[in-house]
């Protein structure tokens, strides 16, 4: 089904120094404003307007409190472990719980005039977990006297233990309400717009329309921006888009939102580009390629080193991006705008290395009694995934291998085919990164899918190394920063020197400012721009901004 896209609308009063309402677009629908159907980690231009998460990534590339005060380390006192004898199968055992103590900003009310306490998170974990949401936590204990204040009890001790509160708060006053919408949500917006108490964000949504409204939410009290109300409009094509960018009805496309070959297609029409800037930050997907090391040619590390030095990664990104976005930094977990390094592409060195490895990749096959490489390529069937698949086979028919390329037309059966290992040689796969993700169920052996374990984990490449274990499991073990960055620095050693895989490029967002929009900026770092919205203006000024 084609997305909406949702645009916002503004409107600058010749009066006055700044602009009143706003117009933004982006690809969401009206099922997406409210965070009944949420998922940890999410993010969403509109929802993060009326319901920001508890926590989300700061610019710094760092997870960083959003609605509440601090995150809980066991350096600044917020988390301990205590020891607990329980009764497992009949015996006593010993078992650790992490208790980690958080606190809600002052700065956050709904917008009927109720603070934001611990009672609405504690509602919210529960109605996750009554929806199929695995989540870690044991126990939540809210203090009656001080209700912002709460305390998380997790089953056992995680050093990614915070993450769960990246989501947004449901408010546990409307109950009723939200158990209804979750039954049927075809009259979502209505029922929000003429019920307070469900935005706590800088906005809540004030009028039922073919185009929403929102308006400031007047109980908050956090950093705003200048923008008094956020008028939404619906396009349902290109064409659309492009008429009203044209006539200067709308302000700005929100990053991410639009393709790139949209973009330029749009700015190469004059009234288009005299009165739009072009923007553009990282998004959070890279794109990979990885190697089945199942297979005994690809097991041999000079092949994969010869194969990593023979793509022109910078062509790759030159090619498909105009050098928007960046080479993907190796490991691909790492932040790509503090990768820097000199260029990995050396076809003679990957010549010399094939040809000191006992492969002939000059004479013909009659000609030499040494074997020749080819390599079959799966991948999604996307134009996107398509051209680089193309880069691919061209810079390693280069070295002098065949790449047959294998596109699937299905996603669910290229899943399936990297997730069981039900491929040959190479896969292009893209996955999203984020600060302090879980590495072990990308590189650990027990993150293989085998059937052993119903096919679970995302260790597509079947790297079996025992350091990267013992690595990732200190990693995971330790909840002192000291001693996770020193596991982490072991593991991208690890990681460059065995090449498990070849992070590619790391996808560029694009958006659209209007020229009448001077201090509005887009983050850089591939979440959505929204959670950085506050301090927004449409002049000139030294205003701060949330992070």
């Amino acid at each position: 089904m084609r997305h909406l896209l949702v645009v916002l609308t503004l409107a600058l009063t010749c009066n006055v120094t700044f602009a009143k309402t706003l117009k933004v677009g982006v690809m969401e629908g009206k099922k997406n404003f409210y965070p009944i159907h949420q998922r940890v980690g999410e993010s969403n231009f509109i929802r993060n307007l009326i319901s920001p998460p508890i926590i989300a990534v700061s610019k710094g590339q760092k997870w960083t409190c959003i609605v509440c005060k601090r995150i809980p380390t066991i350096e600044n006192g917020g988390v301990k472990i205590d020891t607990f004898e329980t009764n497992v199968d009949g015996k006593e055992v010993e078992q650790d719980v992490l208790k980690s103590k958080w606190e809600i900003s002052d700065s956050f009310y709904w917008d009927d005039g109720k603070p934001v306490t611990g009672l609405d998170i504690k509602f919210t974990l529960e109605y996750l977990k009554a929806n199929g949401h695995h989540l870690p936590i044991s126990k939540i204990v809210v203090n009656h006297k001080k209700p912002r204040q709460f305390d998380l009890w997790f089953d056992k001790p995680r050093p990614d233990f915070y993450q769960t509160l990246a989501i947004s708060i449901l408010p546990h006053q409307k109950a009723k309400l939200i158990h209804s919408l979750q039954m049927d949500n075809t009259d979502i917006v209505s029922q929000l717009a003429n019920s307070k108490g469900t935005s706590y964000g800088p906005y809540r949504l004030s009028a039922d329309k073919e185009n929403p409204t929102l308006v400031e939410n007047s109980y908050y009290k956090g950093l705003k921006n200048d923008f008094k109300t956020i008028e939404i409009q619906f396009h349902k094509s290109l064409e659309s888009l492009s008429r009203n960018l044209g006539s200067a009805d709308l302000d700005m496309v929100a990053d991410g939102e639009l393709e790139y070959k949209d973009i330029k297609n749009l700015l190469q029409k004059p009234s288009i580009r005299s009165k739009w800037k072009f923007v553009h930050s990282l998004s959070p997907v890279t794109d990979i390629l990885i190697f089945n090391l199942k297979n005994p040619y690809l097991a041999d590390l000079q092949l994969r080193k010869a194969i990593f030095h023979s793509i022109d990664r910078e062509s790759l990104l030159s090619d498909i991006f105009d050098n928007y976005g960046s080479i993907a930094p190796l490991p691909p977990y790492e932040a790509a705008n503090t990768f820097v390094g000199k260029s990995t592409y050396n076809l003679l060195q990957a010549r010399r290395i094939l040809e000191s490895s006992g492969w002939d990749m000059t004479a013909k096959a009659s000609e030499s009694s040494r074997p020749r490489l080819e390599l079959n390529l799966i991948f999604t069937n996307s134009p996107l995934k398509k051209k680089i698949a193309n880069r691919v086979r061209s810079n390693l028919g280069s070295l002098g291998i065949s790449v047959k390329l294998k596109p699937l037309q299905s996603k669910d059966e290229f899943l399936e085919r990297t997730r069981k290992g039900l491929f040959k040689d190479l896969a292009l796969i893209s996955i999203k990164t984020f600060p302090d993700m879980p590495l072990a169920d990308l590189y650990h052996s027990q993150a293989i899918p085998k059937k052993k374990n119903d096919f679970r984990g995302n260790n597509f490449a079947s790297w079996n190394n025992y350091r990267i274990d013992q690595a990732l499991d200190k990693r995971n073990q330790s909840l002192l920063k000291s001693e996770r960055a020193a596991a982490l620095l072991k593991v991208s050693k690890i990681y460059r020197e065995d090449l498990p895989s070849i992070p590619l490029l790391v996808r560029p967002h694009f958006g659209l400012i209007n020229s009448n929009l001077v201090n509005v900026h887009f983050p850089g770092h591939g979440y959505h721009s929204s959670l950085f919205s506050s301090g927004w203006s449409s002049m000139e000024s030294e205003k701060g901004v949330i992070f």
